[in-house]
């Protein structure tokens, strides 16, 4: 069996390595402070647990009261780093409050002299704030991390092992030296805290590279410009839609839109007009699309909706684009700038394809008609 002892050198070395590669993770990139963060937090579990080695050589208050509570701020500080992660504020005050209250409890009268009391307080406050992570780790699920899980588990088994600590150390003596005699529960817990702790860095690296992956795929698929989904993702969208729509027996309709005389503005104005207009014509957009909408930009000034709706509904939408731009682009120009629109409505058996083009042929009726307008598509013939 492996002795305390030798389990908290083991812990020392390791945390205290994974501390330094935290520092070298944030230096690659300072913009995320939830590696400088855990490397503080990594740094401190090990400082806590040298002073608990050093403890015959140390000062009574440093190798018990402060050695204990600069453990305590290692969790806290593990769950500050979470919270930043998520974006979240810090909570200063549970933050600190564990820290404080464990080298306070150490100082009250019977608690330093008695193993039980010491080791029962340090783990309770680990498990508290294992807890807590667990809760935020599992509170940010919505960004769809396929990490969270694993980590929300390790960060689980973890509190785990401590609760059990804190259970058995009110089963030991009260003058327990748990550095000058093994115990195989402490031996135990020890290493599968350790275990825990190691992997939970691994993970939180590995939540941070596949947040990272995904906000580069998001940049990939999106017009930087407007905003709208980029040409490729959004066809790809809407023919999952159109899919859907014939599985579920739901109503699909798409509307193309094409800002009117565009290419004459950004001559006449130039192309800081021109970008401004489209901008405005995405936030038109935006303000009037239904939550469960598709916006993409399938063209230079060419743009496209898809909704679950009818055509009804849909011209009701693109009629709304349609006004809602006029005012508000009209705000930067001299002349007022238009846009004319396509609806077509899904119909049985219907592809993609030809849903766009049915579209596409009722924007070029609105164009011929004089833009500024919308138009059905005609029905599909059989």
């Amino acid at each position: 069996m492996l002795d305390h002892g030798t389990l908290f050198l083991a812990r020392i070395v390791a945390i205290g390595c994974v501390g330094l590669l935290l520092i070298i993770v944030w230096l690659q990139d300072r913009g995320d402070r939830t590696p400088l963060i855990w490397s503080i937090g990594y740094g401190l579990f090990a400082g806590g647990l040298l002073l608990i080695t050093l403890r015959p050589s140390l000062p009574w208050f440093v190798g018990f009261p402060l050695a204990n509570a600069v453990i305590v701020a290692a969790y806290a500080l593990n769950w500050a780093g979470l919270r930043v992660f998520d974006g979240r504020r810090i909570l200063w005050l549970p933050t600190l409050a564990g820290p404080v209250l464990c080298a306070a409890a150490y100082m009250a009268p019977g608690v330093g002299d008695d193993y039980r009391a010491r080791a029962f307080i340090v783990t309770a406050l680990a498990v508290a704030y294992s807890i807590a992570m667990v809760v935020d780790v599992v509170r940010g699920r919505g960004d769809g991390l396929r990490t969270r899980p694993a980590l929300a588990a390790i960060l689980g088994v973890n509190a785990t092992a401590n609760a059990v600590r804190a259970a058995h150390a009110l089963t030991m003596a009260p003058n327990f030296d748990m550095m000058g005699v093994s115990d195989p529960i402490l031996s135990i817990t020890g290493l599968v805290s350790l275990l825990a702790v190691l992997a939970a860095n691994l993970l939180l690296m590995a939540m941070a590279k596949e947040r990272a992956a995904a906000a580069v795929r998001r940049l990939a698929d999106t017009d930087q410009l407007t905003g709208a989904t980029a040409r490729a993702p959004f066809l790809a969208a809407v023919a999952a839609r159109t899919d859907t729509a014939h599985a579920e027996g739901e109503p699909l309709s798409v509307v193309v839109f094409d800002l009117d005389g565009f290419k004459a503005i950004n001559d006449r104005a130039g192309h800081e007009a021109g970008d401004a207009l489209l901008r405005r014509f995405a936030d038109t957009v935006r303000a009037v699309l239904p939550a469960t909408g598709s916006f993409g930009r399938i063209g230079g000034e060419e743009f496209a909706v898809a909704l679950t709706a009818d055509a009804d509904e849909a011209a009701r939408i693109a009629e709304a684009v349609r006004l809602g731009y006029a005012a508000t682009a009209a705000e930067t120009m001299e002349a007022t700038p238009t846009v004319s629109a396509g609806v077509a409505a899904l119909v049985f058996g219907e592809d993609v394809e030809s849903l766009f083009a049915r579209a596409d042929k009722a924007l070029s009726a609105a164009k011929a008609a004089g833009r500024n307008r919308v138009e059905r598509a005609t029905a599909l013939n059989r």
